[in-house]
């Protein structure tokens, strides 16, 4: 596994030229299923050496197959996703996207396919919270610090509304202390590991994932910090994809497949990758 996350760390790096290249992709051919995504969010989205692999680009492949199509994967910053769908530039957001009011006002959203939660990430010598049971324990402590403090979060995430503040979100934030936005939760990771920041939030089971494979950091995995679901989204009024999808999410929920596809990149077990067609 941290032979993996390594290659994920390194591609992370190269996020700005990956966003360039397929971003001059159109969605231009009814014979592709694309799919905008960001593959710096393991176990969800990641790469493994040139290609793709997670659970939701598996779920992908088999929904693009499954509709007759063949799947393109648009690799983009977080942030960028919905748009991409809203513009047209992409026909379905799969990037571990939390449903939440604010953003049902631009998409419309599938049903929900895995329930989800924020946690906090400290170095492994930080004794902060570790007598912490409940969210609100650690929210208190969050409030008492001061803006030399610094939060890295993905942008665009929860856990940067979560931090930061949004209204529309339904987050108060922590005003008192610094929220620092990374375009991978990886490389907030990996600054918190190397001293320049204090803590980081983000999902939870990325979280694991991420900490395994940065030496000298831990994940607070006991207080979930929220509650939340993940969903897949589509252009607002796109009802024949929205139909299909629920349509396919639904078959794979009640045959078993769901969570023979989540168990296996949670446990390690998945051998699952994928390379887009040349176009």
């Amino acid at each position: 596994m941290k032979k993996l996350f390594a290659i994920v760390l390194s591609a992370a790096l190269l996020l700005g030229t990956a966003v360039a290249v397929f971003a001059a992709c159109g969605n231009d051919s009814s014979e592709y299923l694309t799919v905008a995504t960001n593959a710096y969010f393991p176990p969800f989205e990641y790469y493994e050496g040139n290609a793709f692999t997670g659970v939701d680009i598996e779920i992908a492949d088999k929904m693009a197959q499954n509709m007759g199509k063949k799947l393109y994967v648009k690799d983009m910053e977080f942030d960028s996703i919905i748009q991409s769908v809203k513009s047209g530039e992409s026909d379905i957001g799969m990037a571990g996207i939390t449903v939440n009011d604010e953003r049902k006002i631009q998409v419309d959203f599938t049903d929900e396919y895995y329930e989800s939660a924020q946690v906090i990430i400290v170095k492994s010598d930080d004794t902060t919270f570790d007598a912490c049971t409940t969210a609100d324990e650690i929210e208190t402590i969050l409030k008492a610090q001061d803006n030399n403090y610094k939060i890295g979060t993905q942008n665009g995430t929860t856990g940067y509304m979560y931090s930061y503040g949004d209204a529309g979100f339904g987050y108060d934030g922590f005003t008192n202390l610094t929220t620092n936005g990374y375009t991978t939760g990886a490389l907030a990771v990996q600054d918190l590991a190397n001293g320049r920041i204090n803590a980081v939030i983000i999902d939870k089971q990325p979280a694991l994932m991420i900490a395994e494979s940065i030496s000298g950091v831990k994940v607070i995995e006991d207080v979930e910090l929220t509650s939340e679901a993940y969903a897949f989204c589509v252009a607002k009024g796109n009802t024949e994809l929205l139909e299909k999808a629920n349509a396919f999410l639904k078959e794979l929920k009640d045959n078993g497949d769901l969570d023979k596809i989540i168990n296996s990149f949670f446990d390690g077990t998945a051998d699952y990758t994928y390379t887009n067609p040349a176009r």
